[in-house]
C-alpha cells in the first residue's frame, strides 16, 4: 500500500513534469544548474586544493542569484535582452567557479556548455552572439587571470571551439525546428480556415480504425450535428448501414488509391443522396512491411479523407427532367406519326396535286421528320438516363455507316458537301445495330451541319483490337469545317449546350447530338475522342469494343 510520502512525491513529481515546458517555470528549468554549481563548490572545497574561497562563495552567489530571479521575478515576462541575464550569469558564475576553484586542469570549465547552449536556443541572432563571445571570455580568463595553470591557451582553445561548435549547431537546429513549426502552424491555420469555409462539401478525417479526428462546417451541416458530437463517431456507423465495414467503406482507400461512391440514407427525417470520395492519409513511408523479411513496403494508413457532397436537390432535377422530356416526347410523337401518316397519303397521288402542292407537302415532309429525329433524340435520352440496357447481336459496322451515309446523303447533297467512306470492307461487331446507327448518324449530320459549301466529310471504319484483345471497331468522322473553340471543346458533349459557332449560324438543333453520342459510346464501353481546330474542322474517333462479353455477364 503506497505510503503518504510517496504518494506526495508523486503528486510533486507530476506537477513539476506538468509545468516544466511552461514559460513560467523557469525556476525549475534553473534549478537543476544551480544545484550543480552548489554541489561542484562543496566538493572543491573539501579537495586539497590552492582554491580561491571569495571566487567560489561568489559564484556561489551569482548562481543562487540566478535562481532567485528565475524563481520569483516572472522571467518570461522580461523582453528578450532582458532574459539573456539570466544564462549570462551562469556564464559568470561558472567562470568565478573556475577560477576559484584552484584546478590546474580547468574541469569546471566544461560546465560552461550549460548556459552557452541556453543561449544558443534563445530565437535571434543577438543571444547566440553573446553566449559566443561570453562563453570564449570564461574559457580565456584563466589565461590571465590563474598563473598555476597547465597549457591555459591550449585548454582555452580547445574548450572554447568545442562549446561554440555546439552552441552554432544547436542554434541551426532549433531555428530549422522553428521554421517548420511555423510552416506546420500555417499549414494548420489553412486546414482550419478550410475546413471552416467548406460549408457545401463536408470534409472528414479520420484516423485508421475510422474514428472521425475532424470535421468541417459542411459536415455539421449535412448530418446536423456540431463538430464536437461527430469527432469521435465511427465513420461506418456515420455513413454505412447496419453491420458495414470500413473496408467497405472506403474500398481502394484502404491501398493507397480513391474511392468514389454513393449512397442514400435518410438524415433529419429528409431522404439524402450524398457523393462521396475518400483518400488515405499516409502513414511514416519508413515502416517496413508486415510480413517479417519482405523488406520496406507501402505504409499503412494513418487515417482517411472523405469529401461528401449532398446531390439530392441534383438528383431531384434530373428526375423532374428526365419526367418532362418523356411526357413531352411522347406528346409529341403520337400527332407526328399521324401527320408523317397523312403526308404519305398525300404522295400516294402526286397527279392529283399541283406542282405547287407537292412542294409545300415536300416541306411539310421533310420539317416533320426532323422534328421525329429531335423527339427520338429526347426519347432515347430518357430511356438511357432510364437504364435501358441496349440490345446485343452480330452486325457489320460497315454496313450501319453505309445505311447512315444514305440516310445523310440528301442532306449533304443539298449543302454541298461531299461524303467519302474508306476502311475495311467488312467489320463485325456484336453490337445494338439501332443504337450503333444512331450515333454515326450524329456524328455525320453534325459533321455536315458545320460543313462550308464545297467541303468534304470522310468516314472511316477499320477493325481494330480491343483493350481486352477482343474484336473492336474504330470508326472516325472527320470535317473540315468551322471547328470547334478550346474552351467549348470541354463542353460540347453537355447536354442541350450549344457552341458560338452554331449559333451564330443558327444551326437547327437543340445539344443534344453529341450528348447522345457519349452516352451511347459509354453504354457500349467504348471510347470518344473529339479533336477540333477552329477555321481546320473536326475529328471525331470512337472505339468501340465486342459486346459479347458483356452480354454474357448480363445473361
Amino acid at each position: 500500500m503506497p505510503t503518504v510520502g510517496g504518494t506526495r512525491v508523486r503528486e510533486l513529481t507530476r506537477r513539476v513534469a506538468d509545468a516544466w515546458p511552461t514559460p513560467d517555470a523557469s525556476g525549475w528549468r534553473h534549478l537543476p544548474f544551480t544545484l550543480l554549481v552548489v554541489l561542484v563548490a562543496l566538493i572543491v572545497s573539501k579537495i586539497p586544493l590552492p582554491t580561491r574561497a571569495p571566487l567560489v562563495v561568489a559564484a556561489v552567489a551569482v548562481s543562487l542569484t540566478v535562481q532567485a530571479l528565475a524563481s520569483l521575478a516572472r522571467p518570461a515576462r522580461w523582453s528578450r535582452e532582458w532574459m539573456l541575464l539570466l544564462p549570462l550569469g551562469q556564464i559568470l558564475a561558472v567562470s568565478l567557479l573556475d577560477l576559484g576553484s584552484g584546478d590546474r586542469t580547468g574541469s569546471v570549465a566544461v560546465l560552461l556548455f550549460v548556459p552557452g547552449i541556453a543561449l544558443a536556443l534563445v530565437p535571434g541572432l543577438l543571444p547566440l552572439l553573446a553566449g559566443l563571445l561570453t562563453v570564449t571570455l570564461a574559457c580565456f580568463a584563466p589565461v590571465f587571470l590563474a598563473e598555476d595553470r597547465f597549457y591555459p591557451v591550449l585548454h582555452g582553445v580547445v574548450t572554447a571551439l568545442m562549446i561554440c561548435a555546439l552552441m552554432v549547431h544547436s542554434h541551426a537546429m532549433i531555428s530549422t525546428v522553428r521554421r517548420h513549426e511555423r510552416s506546420l502552424a500555417a499549414a494548420e491555420d489553412l486546414m482550419r480556415s478550410i475546413m471552416s469555409a467548406a460549408s457545401e462539401q463536408a470534409i472528414i478525417a479520420t484516423d485508421a480504425t475510422g474514428r472521425l479526428v475532424a470535421a468541417s462546417s459542411g459536415a455539421e451541416r449535412l448530418f446536423e450535428a456540431p463538430a464536437d458530437r461527430l469527432v469521435g463517431t465511427e465513420l461506418t456507423r456515420l455513413m454505412g448501414e447496419d453491420g458495414a465495414s470500413l473496408a467497405g467503406l472506403v474500398g481502394a482507400a484502404a491501398d493507397g488509391g480513391s474511392h468514389v461512391s454513393q449512397w442514400r440514407r435518410s438524415i433529419g427525417g429528409s431522404a439524402r443522396v450524398v457523393e462521396y470520395v475518400v483518400t488515405p492519409r499516409p502513414g511514416n513511408a519508413s515502416e517496413p512491411a508486415s510480413e517479417p523479411g519482405s523488406g520496406p513496403g507501402p505504409a499503412p494508413p494513418e487515417g482517411y479523407l472523405v469529401v461528401a457532397t449532398d446531390v439530392t436537390a441534383r438528383e431531384e432535377e434530373e428526375e423532374r427532367q428526365e419526367q418532362f422530356i418523356g411526357l413531352v416526347t411522347h406528346e409529341l410523337r403520337t400527332p407526328l406519326v399521324s401527320i408523317l401518316g397523312y403526308v404519305d397519303l398525300l404522295r400516294l397521288e402526286p397527279a392529283a396535286l399541283t406542282t405547287e402542292q407537292r412542294e409545300y407537302v415536300e416541306v411539310l415532309a421533310r420539317n416533320a421528320r426532323r422534328l421525329r429525329g429531335l423527339v427520338d433524340d429526347l426519347l432515347l435520352s430518357a430511356r438511357l438516363a432510364a437504364g435501358e440496357r441496349m440490345a446485343h447481336e452480330e452486325v457489320d459496322a460497315v454496313e450501319v455507316v453505309r445505311a447512315a451515309l444514305a440516310s445523310v446523303r440528301p442532306i449533304a447533297d443539298a449543302a454541298d458537301v461531299a461524303l467519302e467512306l474508306s476502311g475495311d470492307d467488312r467489320v463485325p461487331l456484336v453490337s445494338d445495330p439501332q443504337r450503333l446507327g444512331q450515333v454515326v448518324d450524329n456524328l455525320l449530320t453534325n459533321a455536315v451541319k458545320f460543313s462550308h459549301a464545297g467541303g468534304q466529310v470522310r468516314v472511316e471504319v477499320v477493325a481494330e483490337p480491343a483493350p481486352d484483345g477482343g474484336r473492336g471497331a474504330r470508326i472516325r468522322v472527320a470535317d473540315d469545317g468551322a471547328g470547334i473553340e478550346p474552351d467549348e471543346l470541354r463542353r460540347i458533349t453537355e447536354p442541350f449546350y450549344r457552341s458560338r459557332e452554331s449559333r451564330r449560324r443558327r444551326i437547327a438543333g437543340v445539344g443534344l447530338g453529341l450528348t447522345l453520342v457519349q452516352a451511347l459510346v459509354s453504354e457500349h464501353r467504348g471510347t470518344l475522342t473529339i479533336d477540333s481546330e477552329p477555321g481546320r474542322g473536326t475529328e471525331v474517333v470512337v472505339r468501340l469494343p465486342d459486346a459479347a462479353a458483356r452480354a454474357d455477364h448480363e445473361g
